[in-house]
Parts: C-alpha cells; structure tokens; sequence
C-alpha cells in the first residue's frame, strides 16, 4: 500500500499540516509507505506570494475568496452573482480588489494542469486530501480530476472540513470522494488502508468495523458513517511530526524565500477548561472536549529535538490551552535548555505573576489567554470563568514583562446590552498604554445552527438542508431585531484608532524612588505627569498590583500598621478618575507598568501569599475564579 496525502490551497505558506506530518510516520510505522505533498507554494509561484498571502490573511474570512476562485474548476462554472453579494456589498471590496480575485480564479486551471502533470498519481494506492478552512474546493477540484485520469486510485478527504455531519453530507455530495477519515485519525485511516489490500466482502466487513469513516455501501451505493472515531488517549505514543515534506517544498519554490516558517507543536488536545465548562462561542473540539497532553518529559524532548532539526526561530504551540501542570516542569526544564526560539501558546487568562516569569523565562514571548471582553456581564454570556478586571491585569502583567498578549473584543452575543459596551468604552482610555485588541468584531454562529451563510450559496449549489449539514458557518438573526452595530461603533472606533495611533510612546509607569517612595509617570495623551505617592497611599496603591476589594485593601493597612483611613475611598476613586486605576465597582486595579525594585518587590509580595496557602498547588492557581 502506498499513500500520498496531500496539502492544497489556501493553507498557509508559513505553517506545516500538522495532522498528515503526524499521519506519515503513523503510516510508515504500519509498514504503510506514505508521501507528503505541498501544493500551497506552486500556486503561490503562479498568482505571487503577496497575492496568496493576500487572499489568505487580509480579505474578510467568511467571504471565502480562496475558495470561491475553484469552484467552476469543481462545478463547470461559478455560481453568479458572487463578485455583487459578497465581495461588493456584504464586505465592501473595492474594484481592485475584486478584479483582482478573477484575475487569481483566471490562475486556477493553469494550477491544476500543473499539478495533475507534476505529481505521478498512478504510483498512488491512494490520494488523502487534509481539509480546514479554505482548503475545501481547491482539494475536491483536484480530487476530481484525479479520478477522471485515474480512475483507480482511491481518493480520502478528512480535517475540520470533513467532520462528523459535514463529512457525511460532503461524502453523498461528491460521489468520487471514496472515502472520509471524520476527526482524529491516527487510529481509523491505517486501518482503513489496511482495508483496503483486503478483497470483496472481507474489506466490506473490516471498514463497517473502523470507527471514525465514512464509506459507500457497495450495493446500494449510499454513503455510510460508522460514527465518532476514538480520540487517542495516549499522546505520548504518537510519533513526532515529520516536517521534511514541507520544508523541502519551501526551500524548491520561489514564493517560499519569502516565508519565515514557524515551527508547529503539539502538547495537548482538547480543552480542561472547556470539559469543565464550554465557552459560549467556542466550536472547536466537536469530537471530544476531554482534555489529553503528554508527558513533560515527551513534549519538552520533542520539541528540542524539532527545534534543532529544523532550525526555527519561532515555535507555536496548536493546543487549545496550555495544560496548567506545565508550569512544575515542562516550562522551567524549556528555560534552563536555552533552546533560542520563541513560543507562542493559548492560555487561560487567569495567570498570575508567578507564571508569567515562567513564561518569559522559557521564552514564551506570545500568548493568546482567550479575552474577548472586558464586560463581566457579556463574559458571562460567553460562560469564560473570568472578569473583565482580571483579563486587563493580565494585559498589564503582559506588557510588564514584555510577552505578546493577542486578544480581542467580541459582541453581538444576544443578551448583552448597551451599557455593556458603554462600560467598555469607559474603560479604553485607562488601559490605552496596553497593547490594542487583535481585532473588533461580531460573533459567529459555527456548526449546525440556523442558516447557512450566504457566501456558501455560491461554493456549494446546493438546497439550504444539504448546505446547513456541509457548512461551519452560519448566518443569523437577532429575536429582537437589534443591529449591535447601534451601540459597539464607539467601541470600534475607538479601537481601530488605538491600532493606528497604539502609543507605544506613552506609557504609566510606577517605580520606587530613592528615598522609597512610589513614583508614578504618566506620558500619555501627550502630557507628561509626575505623581509621587508615600504612606497608607503608596501601601494601597501597590496593594492594587491586583485586583482588590476596598474591605481587602483596608484590612492590608491596617496590618502594615496605618490604621483605618476614612479618605481611602475617595483616594481610590480619585485613582480611576486620573486612569491610574479601573473599578469594576467591586474592586480596584492598578494598570500602572511596575518597573525596576517595585516589580521584584510584588512579586515576593505574590510569593509570600502563595506560600501562606500551602495546600493550593500552582495548577489550581491558574484557575483562580474560573
């Protein structure tokens, strides 16, 4: 048996295909000889690099351009009307812009030519299509080509794409897919190729017993799906990614000189938050939630010797959360090996200082902790175990030691409410020394909901009920007819001024002077503004390095011996009035930049209480409110 699985556009040039770079020594290791091909960077040769890059990062998402350049390659012709619904009035793109796309879907038979000429199919006992995102149309338009001039190579699909309900409807739909691996499948695709070399009834018996495929009834020729696959359970037990395919497909073409790949890695799959309690928005993990890492000892041993393999400068780690126990072993052995790259990785936002220095220390320089709000009242809504003070002390920790913090602003969650956003907008100008949201935008409905989204009428022409199964995305209504735009556009465009203009020139800066007191300066909108703090204030002041309650505040003077002070509510409102502080009405927080001895000084402040709570191990830290 011999198998070539296969990465098309438009996934990225900087990035590996995880799931088929794991699957190829799987494969191998079942006596399966198995190739890897990446056909990304030859049509990133054909349309230029900027153009691909352009399509893949800088268009609207949803309006699914990529895709929509290979649809008359797959149907015969496009669906009409697409350049007018989606491009022109459901995003606003100019006419170079649109022109642009039909010059790129003008590229897409060229490609194909090229890419059934450049690859010699007919060696293959098998062809596997990895499909997320816009890779969909690009893959089944190859796909069917391949079964015209070669009818006998079997053709896979699998990814996010192909899951569960999508696979299934995607698998009647398109009657040369032969066969779709639904979710994790490194247990069911070597059995399925297994199945294969079998003849007759034997393979027919052997696929009905694979979970996690579809197939068709060789008599009646309907589409059957033998259900969920089984998620693996032992991570440790998988090989390490074999990334060779995809940096040799790199370093061959033109388009890759201009890639700095970064280097993927795995740790962990599902989600121990979200097993725990499942974020409103969230629609990954549709098999399993169930939270599964690996060993510290594994991950850290793989990703030095990945590191060292293929010479990176930058790792990033796919997991949907770090795992929490992370912090005891894997990050401090990462420090001390002084492996040169930087990491990125998903956290949870309830991180303290402890783990930050953590982080920095194994070069963790980029973190994505799951803020989207600041509202306590639409993260409740979203059901994300925070508040919105605790996610802007992580945004000002974050900026203190200099770690990369992406986040962003969600809303038309139903539910929330105009004053929500007020809030927010009244918040803004106290963290404006922070790094800016990632990005301002409206939620999305994903997976089996109510409509499908208008620009997937003009991928796929089929009925609404066939589209509502194959589609991830969904467009909807609001019960109550509300527009959120009528009250999030001051939030937006706030923001997207605070992106243009981040003021990384101003700053809030707090340090301790000579004499011991507390200096805080202040450059921001222009200004330049020196405060000098001393006594029952300084001691309240740095007491909010976290976010406190007055009762908490005043009970810490009192046990540095400053007594009761009456003026100790009207100087912490004073504070937020000046933007040295935020209130949520219920506790304060410093967003001052702590610098030099007054940051090494918090931190055994956070130590100490750490050590005063002996039974609480640091995992549990981590979810502190959650």
């Amino acid at each position: 048996m011999k198998v070539l699985l296969v990465s098309m556009p438009f996934g990225a040039l900087e990035r590996q295909a995880l799931g088929i770079s794991i699957l190829k020594p799987l494969l191998q290791s079942r006596g399966i000889s198995c190739d890897i091909r990446y056909l990304t960077f030859p049509f990133a040769d054909i349309i230029g690099p900027e153009t691909y890059q352009w399509l893949g990062y800088h268009l609207p998402y949803t309006a699914f351009a990529g895709d929509w350049c290979f649809t008359h390659a797959l149907y015969g012709s496009s669906t009409p009307g697409y350049e007018d619904a989606i491009l022109r009035r459901r995003w606003q793109q100019d006419e170079t812009s649109v022109q642009r796309i039909l010059w790129v879907r003008s590229q897409v038979d060229r490609f194909l030519d090229y890419a059934l000429a450049a690859v010699p199919w007919s060696e293959y006992d098998a062809v596997g299509f990895t499909s997320t995102f816009e890779q969909n149309i690009a893959s089944l338009a190859l796909a069917k080509r391949i079964r015209a001039a070669f009818p006998k190579v079997k053709l896979l699909f699998g990814g996010a794409n192909w899951e569960d309900e999508m696979g299934l409807e995607l698998h009647r739909q398109f009657p040369f897919v032969d066969y779709v691996c639904c979710g994790e499948s490194e247990h069911a695709l070597p059995l399925l190729l297994e199945a294969l070399g079998a003849k007759g009834a034997s393979r027919d018996k052997r696929l009905a017993r694979i979970p996690g495929i579809v197939y068709r009834n060789p008599k009646s020729g309907e589409s059957v799906s033998t259900g969920s696959g089984a998620p693996v359970e032992n991570l440790d037990a998988l090989p390490a990614p074999d990334f060779s395919d995809y940096f040799a497909a790199q370093s061959a073409s033109a388009s890759g000189s201009g890639v700095l790949p970064g280097l993927l890695f795995e740790s962990s799959r599902g989600c121990w938050w979200g097993a725990k309690s499942h974020c409103t928005f969230c629609g990954l993990n549709g098999n399993s939630m169930r939270f599964r890492s690996k060993s510290q000892t594994r991950s850290l041993d793989e990703l030095k010797s990945q590191a060292a393999r293929y010479s990176v400068q930058t790792v990033e780690a796919v997991d949907n959360i770090l795992d929490m126990e992370y912090f005891e072993e894997f990050l401090p052995r990462l420090a001390d090996a002084q492996l040169g790259v930087d990491v990125f990785y998903e956290v949870k936002a309830n991180l303290s200082r402890r783990h930050l220095r953590k982080l920095k220390a194994a070069r963790v320089t980029r973190i994505q902790p799951g803020i989207e709000s600041i509202s306590d009242h639409v993260l409740k809504l979203m059901r994300k175990g925070t508040t919105g003070l605790r996610n802007i002390q992580l945004l000002k920790w974050c900026a203190e030691y200099e770690i990369q913090c992406e986040w962003n602003l969600l809303y038309g969650f139903p539910g929330e409410t105009a004053e929500d956003y007020a809030g927010i907008l009244a918040m803004l100008p106290g963290i404006r020394h922070f790094r800016p949201p990632s990005a301002c935008g409206p939620i999305r409905l994903d997976r089996f909901s109510l409509r499908a989204l208008e620009t997937m009428r003009y991928l796929y022409p089929f009925p609404e009920d066939v589209l509502k199964r194959i589609t991830y995305y969904f467009d909807f209504d609001y019960a109550d007819g509300r527009n959120p735009m009528d009250y999030v556009r001051p939030v937006i465009d706030y923001c997207d001024q605070w992106k243009e203009s981040p003021g990384a020139s101003a700053s809030l800066h707090a340090a301790l002077m000579p004499d011991g007191a507390l200096g805080i300066l202040d450059t921001r909108l222009g200004q330049r503004k020196a405060i000098r703090l001393e006594g029952w204030q300084q001691a309240a002041f740095e007491r909010c390095d976290s976010m406190q309650p007055p009762a908490a505040i005043a009970r810490h003077l009192m046990q540095t011996g400053f007594g009761e002070q009456p003026g100790l509510a009207e100087f912490l409102d004073d504070c937020c009035r000046r933007n040295f502080m935020i209130t949520d009405g219920r506790n304060y927080l410093s967003t001052a930049i702590a610098k030099g001895h007054l940051r090494e000084r918090l931190e055994q402040q956070e130590e100490r209480v750490i050590r005063s709570v002996p039974a609480t191990p640091l995992v549990h830290l981590g979810a502190v409110g959650a």
